[in-house]
This record gives structure tokens, sequence and C-alpha cells, in this order.
């Protein structure tokens, strides 16, 4: 008889547990790497992908390893997870997996508009988003996946301080943030001339962008950082340096080594 290792199962918990349940940080960046895209963004989406696919997802359970799968689209090829000691206090989160990246995907399902407001916390925040607040993970994830460049998080800080005079980037604020940096991206990348090494281009507001072509984890070109219109790039190492975001949680929390 042919052993059945994973077999259907009822959700062993509900979408709250999305919000607290560990995540290894292996996850993330699995998550970075099917989709080609940063893990200062990866980290950010976790979260509310889990709440989602709780309640709409396919569980399975190993009665080997007494694991859980939890995934979405035909034979998990679009999302998996893996849970681990599901109902205990060493319940955690240990893989991730996709078969293609976002923008690859088969299933060409338009996305909503993105909702406002929103709610993307780090994966390591444990906490309860406020209730009646939507995470727009499906439309970052699909975005990041299929842009040109990919954003590194120090680049995501300065567009946020000079774009929107914001000393940090939290939670409520990180789609904003990326979202208009994802549209300006595009017009930089189009003013990019192909060459390897950095170039510093401009964006539609004026804004300079380090663009490199050495981006660990992708095969995309990296924006590593971002200057005011005032700067002059060959002085950009010094500027960039110079002018550190004030610190706090949430930044730290984005700084913790994955």
């Amino acid at each position: 008889m042919t052993r059945i290792d994973w077999m259907p199962s009822a959700a062993p918990v509900d979408s709250s547990a999305a919000a607290t349940v560990q995540v290894h940080g292996r996850v993330v960046h699995q998550l970075a790497e099917a989709h080609d895209i940063q893990l200062g963004v990866a980290a950010v989406l976790i979260r509310p992908m889990l709440a989602d696919l709780i309640r709409s997802g396919t569980w399975q359970y190993h009665m080997g390893n007494r694991q859980y799968r939890l995934s979405q689209g035909p034979g998990g090829e679009c999302h998996l997870f893996t849970w681990h000691a599901v109902g205990t206090p060493e319940c955690d989160i240990e893989y991730y997996d996709a078969l293609h990246p976002e923008n690859e995907c088969p299933a060409k399902h338009p996305l909503p508009d993105v909702p406002v407001p929103s709610w993307l916390p780090h994966f390591q925040d444990v906490a309860t988003p406020p209730p009646g607040i939507a995470s727009p993970w499906h439309q970052v994830l699909h975005t990041a996946s299929e842009l040109p460049v990919t954003l590194l998080k120090p680049a995501l800080r300065y567009f946020a301080q000079y774009r929107f005079n914001l000393s940090e980037i939290t939670p409520n604020t990180f789609a904003l943030v990326f979202f208009a940096m994802a549209s300006e991206a595009r017009y930089v990348h189009g003013q990019w001339n192909g060459l390897p090494g950095s170039s510093f281009l401009t964006d539609s507001t004026g804004l300079i962008w380090q663009l490199s072509t050495t981006c660990q984890g992708s095969g995309k070109p990296g924006i590593t950082g971002v200057l005011p219109p005032s700067a002059r790039p060959a002085d950009s190492p010094g500027l960039q340096r110079a002018r550190r975001m004030p610190s706090s949680p949430y930044l730290a929390s984005q700084r913790r080594p994955y």
C-alpha cells in the first residue's frame, strides 16, 4: 500500500495566530529569494500573508513529523509555509517556498487598489494589527517582484525622509513609501545606461538615486541610496553617512540580523 505522508487537514489555528506565531529568520531569505525581492520588503509581508492564507489557503498534516503545511495555489505552487508544533509553546514557522516568482504567476488575477490606511508590520514585531486596517501584502509582493530594480532598506528610509519628511517607516506608512518609490523606480531605471558599477540618476521630483549593479542576493540592480536635490553625486558616500536617520524601535527591528 502506498504511504500518504501529507493528509488534508482542517485549520489548526485561526487567523489571529499570524500575529503571534514565531517566524524563523530563514523564512525571510526564502521569501526574498523565491520572488527576487529585497529582505527589507520581504520582512513586512510574512505576517499579513499568513493571516490571509490561514483563512483561504489549504492545510495539510504530516503524520510522521507532525508538521502542518499551509499553501495557496494548485499543489501549493504560489505560496507554501511549513508550521512546526502547532498548538504548543514551541510553535513556529520554519520554511517558505514558491514554485514561481509572483510576477510570473500563471493565475493572472487583477489586484485591487491599495487600501488606505494599511498595515505591514516587521515579522519580528509580534503584535495584533489594529482592527479594520487592511494589509496589502499581495500588491506589494507583486510590485516588488516585477520591478526592474530592487529597493534596499537604506534607500527606502532616505526616500521616506526626503519625499515625505518621515523620520521613520512604520507599519502604517510602509505601503505609502513603497508604492511611491516603486513608481519612481521605473522612471529612474529608464534613464540607466546599463553600464556596470554605480550610477547616479534623478527621479521625477529631483531626488538623486544611487543605482548599483552589484546587489547581493538578486539579479537586478539595486537602489542603494537616495539623496536630496541639492546633493552632488560625487559627495554621496559622505552625505549618506552624515544624514543618519533618528533611531526608533521600528528601524531597530529593520536592522536586526536575518
